[in-house]
Parts: structure tokens; sequence; C-alpha cells
């Protein structure tokens, strides 16, 4: 399972952008941010996203591109217009009412531009219909190189444990080196980051020590916890670790409305949407809200589209994090802190 926060939250922006009074309040409480600003909580948001993207190098590229597709038939207010002017979000006419098949594939087809083919099929047949009037949707794609790669030469087919009762042959990557790197005796787990070439971008990996230990943690973590835990380890010394990790590919796809109400975003979901400030006519609301993201990594590095006290402990021999197990991992920008990747392995065999 892999997901991007990063896209999700462009999304969002989007909307939060054109919402005013409770649909715009909810938006912001999920956040934990507001600003009296007009456009106020979408311009932080979309800036961040830029930020991230302006630390891209040569060997290490983050592209984020924001569509809004709007009904022939709606008239956009001036204000949100010029919002979308100044982020450079990308501007379609469509015609939902009489071609909503044509209209979905031109999405589609403008969201596999920009992840370079890694998705082809956001939108499937039935997720939009003759009544949708706005699509707004924001596609991510990132390549990273490892700031020092894996040796193709000792990779080799290993068991990776999907539970203590069940094995899968796996592709199993190794290399010893300098990493940061931190043991935490009380989740029982391992944190180590890997860093891409140029340092702006890292991933940070998470295993717990125990085969069947994921589930705990998952189900116990707080987003303070896994945020912890990615500025304790991006705040370690480097140490010479030993690092065994599968070459995995993995996609995924959710709608995202109940996971949004359960953050306590519905209003715009219903009839008592007001998002007014994209268009004056009464009657526009959410009518889905779908993601996908999917990451490959492997010896050379990443491609991707679409957080208690530490105890540390010290060995004669180097610390061996060997991601053989189900595990969590994060792609993170280190020049806003923020998760453009995320997601859980199981089983690398998939």
């Amino acid at each position: 399972m892999v997901i991007s926060p990063a896209s999700i939250s462009s999304a969002l922006a989007m909307i939060a952008a054109g919402a005013r009074g409770k649909t715009l309040k909810e938006i912001e409480k999920a956040f934990a941010k507001s600003n009296d600003k007009d456009f106020g909580l979408a311009t932080l948001i979309l800036q961040e996203a830029n930020r991230s993207a302006l630390e891209c190098t040569d060997s290490c590229s983050l592209k984020s591109a924001n569509g809004v597709w709007l009904d022939k038939e709606i008239i956009v207010n001036t204000p949100y217009k010029k919002f979308i002017e100044t982020f450079g979000l990308e501007a379609a006419e469509v015609d939902f009412k009489t071609d909503v098949a044509g209209s979905t594939r031109k999405i589609n087809k403008w969201v596999e531009e920009h992840t370079k083919k890694k998705i082809s099929k956001l939108f499937q047949d039935g997720d939009l219909d003759e009544l949708t009037r706005t699509v707004l949707v924001n596609a991510v794609y990132f390549k990273g190189n490892w700031l020092v790669p894996f040796d193709k030469e000792q990779t080799s087919i290993a068991p990776f444990y999907v539970t203590s009762d069940k094995k899968v042959d796996a592709k199993l990557m190794y290399h010893s080196g300098e990493f940061r790197y931190l043991n935490d005796m009380e989740k029982n787990c391992d944190i180590v980051q890997l860093e891409y070439e140029g340092s702006a971008f890292s991933m940070v990996v998470i295993v717990p020590h125990e085969i069947d230990g994921l589930h705990r943690i998952t189900s116990t973590i707080s987003l303070a916890q896994f945020t912890k835990w990615i500025a304790d380890v991006r705040g370690s010394q480097k140490e010479t670790v030993d690092v065994f990790l599968p070459k995995f590919k993995a996609s995924h796809r959710v709608d995202l409305k109940k996971s949004l109400e359960s953050l306590g975003i519905s209003e715009m979901f219903c009839d008592r949407a007001d998002l007014k400030g994209i268009s004056e006519a009464g009657n526009l609301y959410v009518s889905s809200a779908v993601h996908e993201a999917v990451i490959d990594v492997n010896e050379e590095g990443t491609e991707a589209a679409g957080a208690t006290g530490i105890g540390i402990g010290f060995m004669s021999l180097p610390p061996q994090v060997r991601a053989d197990r189900p595990f969590l991992f994060a792609v993170l920008s280190h020049q806003t802190n923020s998760i453009i990747f995320m997601g859980k392995m199981t089983d690398p065999s998939k």
C-alpha cells in the first residue's frame, strides 16, 4: 500500500481555495492551519509543494501538477481564476453533461502524462457522471537516485516473511555504509534513513523487530509519534549500518471520501457544501475524491508517482536493519519536512 500525502494535500488546497463557511473550517481543522487572508490555506499548502519541487536536481526529480476541469456551463469567479493563474494550475473546459466518457478520457490522459505513464486510469467508469461539474486533480511524480546505490551483485533471492507462518521469495538488496539509524527499544523497531542524491529528499524505513510486529505498530502509533521518529532519525549521527531492503513495486487506489470524513471533512460532499468561491452557482459539491499512487524501489533509487523516548542500542558489530518482514516507508522533502509518499510493504512478490 502506498499513498502520496503531498498529492492529497494539494488537491484539497484547490478545494479550500473555493470553500467558504463551514466547508472551509472543516478543511482548516483537519490541516490544523487557518489563515484569514483570501486563499490563505490553499496558498500555504501550494507554496510548500512548490518549495519541495525547487529542491530537485538532475538526479532527483519531483514534479507536481494541478489541474482544474470545469463543465462548460460553470461560470468561474474571477478571483478563483486569478488564483489558478498565480500557481500555474492548468484549467480546461469539458462537457460532462453530454460527453462524460470523453471528459473522463481527457482527464485520465492528463494524469498519465504528468506521472510518466505510471498512472493511466485515475478515474474509473462510473467515478464521474453527467452531474459532475468540476474536477480538481493533483499529479505527483518522483524519481530519485540513492546517494549511495545498492550494489546489484549483492542482491540475492531471500525469504521475506509476510507472517510468521508464511514466507515468499524476494530480491533482497544489501549495502553496508554510513546511515542515520535509531533503535526504538520501546516500540520494538529500527528506523534508518536512506538519502537520495542532492540530499534534498530521503526515504525513512521503519522495520519492526518481530516478524508480525507491523500491525501492533500501525495500530498504536500516532502522527506525532511518526513525526518524532522522522525528526529523531534525521537528527542522529551517521554510523555504519548493514541495510537489507527488498526491491519492490507497489500501487494503491483509494476512494478518499471515507478517509476524509473520518478527519471531519464531510460538508464538501453534501448539498450543504459552500464552494461559492469557485462559482456563485449554489449547487456545487464534491461528488468523488479518488487517489492513486505507485512506487518502484530498486538498487539505483526510487521512482514514484501520485508521524516516546528512543533508546539507542550499541553493539560491537554494525547494527543491522533487515527489512525481510512487513515494514513502513516514507519519502521526505527536507526543504519542507513534508511527506511526499508513504506506505507499507507487506509482500514484495506481488
